[in-house]
């Protein structure tokens, strides 16, 4: 969605005593996330280990610390998570008004947003039948809850209108339901959390009063159905305190443990309820992102060269991979009778394409985006101008 998403605006650098630097150790967990979205995504799509017996092996691997490994509602909740700590801290320097980084935001969601529809669309064309001859083979019950399911099998025989297009592009971040590329129904939740940041802090100068808000938004999303939005509040108060306490994490291991593992097996063994295992989701992203801003093997890790390469491209990365998936990685699965070795060459397929496509998109689109909107400006009524930052 966060880019997970557009999750991290690559304008953003998070400010440090010695001066504006990029903390990149968030973006090669950006990366890694989109990245494990895509292998969960697969897993669902062509292996299909929720399928299997609770005391098989991959029942208990479904049910095991692992999963961590490829589970995307996890990783999904780590973008939002990321999105609030760079969007306060983009709106604590308020460089501009409120109304224009509301702009922004949605400018820098929907012209990736739209680029992804079209490349659907140019994927579809290409491969018209592929989702629906995957879906009648494996009748995997997760293909089956995709809009694909619905629109691919009448694609050829009912082409999209101006309006669906519109709908799946422009409105992108006013909905959730999106027929032609499924993945974009996290824009909504980064458009809605990241505005409703921007409003707040642009309420509030005082540091003091943010952080009750914050936790008072907290309290108040808690047990509504709202509540996925918490993930942001919460990215949000990790940067609130993790400026003032830049320290070493020495309990990294317990935190992983407690925060991390504890919550997400509560969540695949079944022992809590839907809301509440949302919830624990969440802070068990937050502590994943918490881990990764003060562990020091965490940032040496996520800094390193290739993380850092995976985390510039993860925003498109995650827009395109569900259109490959389903055309040419499932063109490769239902060509190759041994179904080990298709299964293998599908992923690879999928894997190096969206890649190489993400590092296009990042290339001649992202980036260019990125760049473009730091020259928008534009006259500030009282309420919606900056206004001076200040540290009480």
């Amino acid at each position: 969605m966060s880019d997970i998403a557009a999750t991290i605006e690559a304008s953003v650098t998070p400010k440090t005593s010695a001066g504006q630097r990029r903390l990149s150790q968030l973006d090669g967990l950006r990366g890694y996330a989109a990245f494990i979205v895509l292998i969960s995504h697969f897993q669902s799509s062509f292996i299909g280990l929720e399928t299997y017996p609770a005391r098989s092996l991959a029942g208990i691997l479904m049910r095991s610390p692992l999963r961590t490994f490829f589970d995307g509602g996890l990783q999904v909740q780590i973008f939002f998570v990321l999105s609030g700590f760079v969007i306060a801290n983009a709106a604590v320097r308020r460089k501009h008004g409120l109304l224009r980084n509301v702009v922004v935001r949605y400018i820098r969601l929907t012209i990736p947003a739209t680029a992804s529809i079209a490349f659907s669309l140019l994927c579809l064309w290409i491969f018209p039948n592929e989702f629906a001859k995957l879906l009648a083979i494996t009748n995997f019950h997760w293909l089956d809850t995709q809009t694909f399911a619905r629109v691919i099998p009448l694609y050829g025989s009912v082409d999209f209108s101006l309006r669906e297009i519109m709908h799946d592009s422009v409105g992108a971040c006013f909905t959730r339901a999106n027929n032609i590329n499924t993945g974009l129904w996290t824009m909504r939740s980064e458009f809605i959390g990241s505005c409703g940041l921007y409003f707040l802090y642009n309420l509030l100068e005082h540091r003091q009063l943010r952080r009750y808000a914050l936790f008072a938004m907290f309290l108040l999303l808690f047990p509504t159905r709202f509540a996925g939005y918490i993930a942001f509040i919460l990215g949000a108060i990790l940067f609130e305190f993790w400026k003032e306490e830049k320290t070493q994490l020495r309990w990294s291991l317990l935190l992983i443990c407690v925060g991390v593992v504890i919550p997400c097996e509560l969540v695949w063994l079944g022992r809590v309820g839907t809301r509440l295992g949302g919830i624990l989701m969440i802070t068990a992203a937050a502590s994943t992102v918490y881990t990764c801003l003060l562990d020091p093997t965490a940032i040496r890790f996520m800094s390193a060269r290739p993380s850092r390469l995976l985390g510039r491209v993860s925003f498109p990365l995650y827009l395109v991979h569900y259109s490959i998936l389903y055309t040419f990685g499932a063109y490769t699965w239902l060509h190759i009778p041994n179904r080990l070795l298709a299964t293998v060459a599908a992923f690879i397929v999928t894997a190096l394409l969206s890649l190489s496509i993400a590092f296009a998109g990042e290339v001649w689109i992202d980036a260019p985006t990125v760049r473009s909107l730091r020259l928008i400006d534009f006259p500030s009524w009282p309420l919606l101008k900056p206004r001076g930052t200040t540290s009480k």
